[in-house]
């Protein structure tokens, strides 16, 4: 969307006309497509479980950061990605208004009690769209993209993961979308629970 210099001068009682509606539009969508970074929250509340048996379900939870029940801890949602077979967790929203490409997942997560410097994750997204008119029975996903972390090694410390979903299926803004995301836990080279505490997708 191009930006409309604003030029026009409007006065208290003037009557605006359709092009004059079509450049203050203009503007404001510039304005709210440039505004600041564009992301969204993939909240681990809102995470469904995969269907079927082809993919088992990340387990989530509701933790805190300590255990003495007198003490008032901090207190998050966090998924639990198995390190020996393939689990997932889907999210289903609408594609932001001022989406233009190349999704980006990050995926924030800890190692639990496990220290293992050095060893790897393998995170793997799945997009499926759907516009209208598009068929919705029998939709697929798209491509698989995958992305290769390297953990810290210390015990709770937090390290992070990135997806470029190359392969979005297409999707433009306000599609409606499916995101997955799984972790092949057959064959990175942790094998201990991945505890996820923050999705986010980043796009242009």
């Amino acid at each position: 969307m191009a930006w409309v210099t604003p030029d026009t001068v409007f006065t208290l009682g003037q009557k605006i006309n359709v092009t004059d509606m079509e450049t203050i539009g203009n503007d404001l969508q510039y304005l709210y497509d440039n505004s600041g970074e564009k992301r969204k929250d993939l909240s681990l509340m809102a995470a469904n479980p995969p269907l079927g048996t082809v993919l088992p379900a990340a387990a989530v939870e509701l933790v805190t950061a300590g255990t003495v029940t007198t003490t008032n801890y901090p207190a998050w949602y966090q998924a639990r990605f198995d390190g020996t077979v393939n689990e997932g967790r889907m999210w289903n929203f609408s594609m932001p208004m001022n989406f233009a490409g190349t999704p980006v997942i990050k995926i924030s997560y800890n190692s639990g009690t496990a220290s293992v410097a050095g060893s790897t994750t393998v995170w793997g997204v799945q997009v499926a769209a759907v516009s209208n008119t598009d068929l919705w029975y029998g939709k697929t996903f798209s491509g698989d993209n995958r992305g290769t972390s390297t953990i810290v090694g210390t015990a709770y410390v937090m390290n992070q993961a990135t997806v470029t979903v190359l392969d979005y299926d297409n999707a433009v803004a306000l599609d409606n979308l499916c995101v997955l995301l799984y972790r092949a836990g057959t064959v990175d080279t942790f094998n201990g629970d991945a505890v996820v505490t923050k999705v986010e997708m980043f796009y242009t």
